[in-house]
């Protein structure tokens, strides 16, 4: 049986929705923000700072625990990340999906680290 509680004096017009299972609600809620998310990921590459705040983390942990790891520059160096002087000195830019993909894949094993270190700000 269905139950309708009008809490208000406004007349509803049974026309203007829709009724769905609670569990199909929480189904579109998570489509809606993988989508965001994909969205998120295509279209202009990330800054080094959008990149620190995106990730919250220092500026010092990402270039000491990342990128100036050699075994993560050879995994990134033009697939997810342009280094110093390779754009005329632009800086670093990180492509949005692969960056995202590799600390999928490699930020466990990143953190357990034991050259991790905070900054006194973090």
């Amino acid at each position: 049986m269905l139950a309708m509680q009008i809490t208000s004096k406004d007349e509803l017009n049974p026309s203007d929705y829709v009724l769905i299972k609670k569990d199909d609600l929480e189904l579109l809620q998570q489509h809606i923000v993988e989508l965001a998310e994909q969205a998120d990921l295509t279209g202009q590459w990330w800054t080094l700072k959008e990149v620190t705040e995106r990730y919250h983390i220092s500026r010092e942990w990402l270039l000491n625990n990342i990128l100036f790891v050699p075994k993560f520059e050879k995994i990134l160096h033009y697939k997810a990340v342009m280094y110093d002087g390779d754009g005329g000195g632009r800086g670093y830019m990180f492509e949005p999906q692969g960056f995202s993909d590799f600390m999928k894949k490699w930020f466990p094993d990143i953190a357990k680290q034991k050259k991790y270190r905070r900054d006194k700000h973090d």
